[in-house]
């Protein structure tokens, strides 16, 4: 039987085959050319977005729309500029419009009840630009074309930058007790002079960011760097700004010794600025509040020895304890209302002790009914400073305003400053005794414990910081009340035991009750502790002097602690960022 011949066959389906795989290369193409043409229409929009959105600087849209440069105009042109896509743009628009934030959080163009885009009218100030660019592609193997349609939203962002308290601003001063102050917490013995040339030196976060040794912004603020490679980051970046940085580069060399103790330190905990903010990272910063910042936050709670503050003040005896500093970010930078721009004051606490002697005796004659003398058997006190804990967040409202910077057209900007829990005061107890005289009974004994306390007002509500710069910059908006007030406290004196016995016969005699007569001798005994020659007079407010003048003002205006508040220093404002939104 013959064999069929199947010569040819294999041709026929290889030709087959070929002709789909043809076809369907040609869907794949023209498909991959409409692909590309969306996605260059999506870049097209996004950059043009972004160009517009420099206009947004507060005018209304009627300006935003006729002005120089015009918004078509803008816009023409940043299309001209960013030709360079797959086939034919067909056209570029922008609107001005309201941005509302959806359910998602996303935030989108407001829309009319027609679910039409709602333009943003003449009149009216836009916070949003919404474009829309459309392209088309001729198909290369089908025939027709493929359109796209993409659109982008872009917000003109403000940020801004603020410090709560400045160590810049307390060696400028020239006071040497703030400077020893500051040595003493960074363990340093620099002169005024030295700080002061750090202080005037300026370096941003960009420049310390690039520098090898550090790596990037992402591990500058949000992770841990060598206290040695920082320093020495500065101070390359200082010599190759300028050789004015020559004397604040020789000072620095001093951080390089803290390098030993304090290896490593976490810049982002001293300072409240996203990675990601271009704006503040380009912004200049005093090179002594990074540094001076990033090792007090490194190093902890730290304690430092409380001064020789009972000199001088009669019946005080030894102080026991230690001032204790807790250094929190207090320079920040952000958009108003955002997370990473609030800033905490720094915390100051203590509880130490103090004992009384030869505390003078308390005379509680008040005529026929009551005379005697009480002794101080026993006196002890306390010292009580929990200051500090203020936070500080940029306000939504009024918005950003970046003028000038001239006295007649500052930058301005406000933070909301809330107080943390507050407490400044000086407490002694006093046991008392001794024998005193009431009328024709003769004398009996008479023991009572007295309560002291001195308080610095305490607490005040959330407070608007209005911050004009200049003056700002290096004049702080002081909000809350000074915390060196313990000297002039109005004390708060009770009588927490009374003992004494007096027998019903002898009130009788004296004609007097038992709560009159307890009464009388209460208010004999807080008469003395107050009078001018009484305990409170005599030691108790010569000590809180020396409280105020030698620990808390020196702490409190290196720091810029108020009761309530804090200083607040403007640093930095910058408007019209372009963001996209969408």
């Amino acid at each position: 039987m013959a064999r069929r011949d199947e010569r040819g066959g294999v041709a026929v389906l290889t030709a087959a085959a070929v002709a789909v795989l043809v076809v369907a290369a040609a869907f794949a193409v023209d498909l991959g050319m409409q692909r590309v043409v969306r996605s260059d229409m999506q870049a097209l929009a996004d950059v043009v977005a972004l160009d517009a959105a420099r206009l947004l600087d507060g005018r209304k849209a009627g300006e935003i729309r006729t002005g120089t440069p015009s918004l078509q105009t803008t816009i023409d042109a940043s299309a001209a500029r960013n030709s360079t896509s797959l086939g034919q743009v067909t056209g570029v628009t922008a609107t001005l419009i309201y941005v509302v934030t959806g359910a998602d959080g996303a935030q989108l163009p407001r829309t009319l009840p027609s679910g039409a885009v709602e333009e943003v009218a003449n009149g009216a100030v836009p916070d949003g630009v919404l474009v829309e660019a459309r392209g088309v592609v001729d198909f290369a193997f089908a025939p027709g074309s493929g359109a796209a349609t993409r659109t982008a939203l872009a917000k003109a962002s403000s940020t801004a930058c603020y410090r709560l308290g400045s160590y810049v601003a307390a060696v400028r001063s020239g006071d040497s007790a703030l400077v020893s102050q500051l040595n003493n917490f960074l363990g340093l013995n620099l002169s005024v002079l030295s700080y002061q040339q750090i202080a005037a030196a300026d370096i941003t976060l960009a420049q310390l960011a690039a520098d090898t040794r550090i790596g990037s912004a992402e591990q500058l603020l949000t992770g841990t760097v060598g206290l040695a490679n920082l320093v020495n980051a500065t101070i390359d970046a200082l010599k190759k700004e300028s050789t004015d940085n020559s004397l604040a580069v020789t000072a620095l060399s001093s951080f390089l010794a803290l390098a030993t103790k304090t290896p490593l330190v976490r810049v982002g905990d001293a300072l409240s600025v996203s990675p990601t903010d271009a704006a503040a990272l380009k912004t200049d910063f005093s090179v002594l509040d990074i540094l001076a910042g990033a090792v007090m936050v490194a190093n902890g709670r730290h304690a430092i020895d409380i001064p020789n503050i009972q000199a001088g003040v009669p019946g005080v005896g030894n102080v026991t304890g230690s001032l204790y500093v807790q250094q929190g970010p207090q320079l920040a930078c952000g958009a108003p209302g955002s997370a990473v721009s609030v800033a905490k004051t720094s915390q100051v606490s203590t509880d130490a002790t103090v004992s009384f002697l030869n505390t003078p005796s308390i005379n509680i004659g008040s005529g026929f009914l009551i005379d005697g003398t009480l002794q101080t058997s026993k006196a002890t006190g306390g010292i009580t400073i929990n200051l500090g804990n203020a936070q500080g967040r940029l306000s939504t409202s009024p918005p950003v305003h970046c003028g000038a910077r001239t006295l007649a057209d500052p930058h301005t900007f406000s933070v909301d400053v809330t107080s943390g829990v507050a407490d400044y005061s000086l407490n002694a107890a006093i046991e008392l005794g001794g024998k005193v005289t009431l009328g024709v009974l003769g004398k009996i004994d008479v023991a009572a414990t007295v309560s002291i306390r001195l308080a610095a007002p305490t607490g005040a509500p959330a407070t608007i910081a209005a911050l004009r710069m200049p003056p700002n910059d290096t004049v702080p908006v002081e909000v809350g009340q000074d915390p060196d007030l313990l000297r002039s406290a109005i004390p708060v004196v009770s009588v927490d035991q009374l003992d004494f016995t007096v027998s019903a016969d002898g009130l009788l005699t004296l004609g007097v009750t038992l709560s009159a007569l307890t009464a009388n001798i209460t208010q004999a005994i807080l008469s003395g502790v107050i009078g001018p020659d009484g305990f409170v007079e005599k030691t108790l407010r010569p000590f809180a002097y020396n409280l105020d003048s030698m620990v808390v003002n020196p702490v409190a205006s290196l720091l810029g602690l108020r009761v309530g508040g804090a200083d607040v220093f403007a640093v930095q404002a910058i408007c019209n960022v372009p963001v996209l939104r969408h």
